[in-house]
């Protein structure tokens, strides 16, 4: 994609800064430290639309998570996550972003995809 639509390419056709990636940078293990924040997003309750669906025997995967529902519902609630990101996690997200851990399920990513995907 790079090359076709010439993104981040010189003249010469050859990566910028001489490197297809930076994967290596961004590969650190994580153990403990920085220490990661607390989930600081909003929780919503769609227990009652949840039940609906239930009682409508409409087919559905994975668990029922209606109760806390945590992610932003509208643009005001997605710019304040990522308004949050940039102040206060951005910072370690490129040396961790592949990292993972057993106790940890966001690490220091933004948690905003489902806001630009939905």
């Amino acid at each position: 994609m790079r090359k076709k639509h010439h993104i981040l390419m010189s003249d010469q056709g050859e990566p910028m800064g001489s490197k297809w990636n930076f994967d290596h940078d961004n590969r650190k293990p994580w153990k403990g430290e920085p220490k990661t924040l607390n989930d600081h997003r909003h929780v919503h309750d769609h227990s009652e639309i949840w039940n609906e669906i239930i009682e409508s025997k409409v087919k559905s995967f994975g668990h029922d998570h209606a109760h806390e529902f945590s992610w932003p519902l509208n643009r005001k609630e997605a710019l304040k996550q990522l308004t949050y990101f940039i102040k206060h996690v951005l910072i370690h997200f490129g040396d961790y972003q592949d990292a993972m851990h057993k106790d940890e399920t966001r690490m220091f990513h933004s948690l905003i995809s489902f806001a630009l995907n939905t």
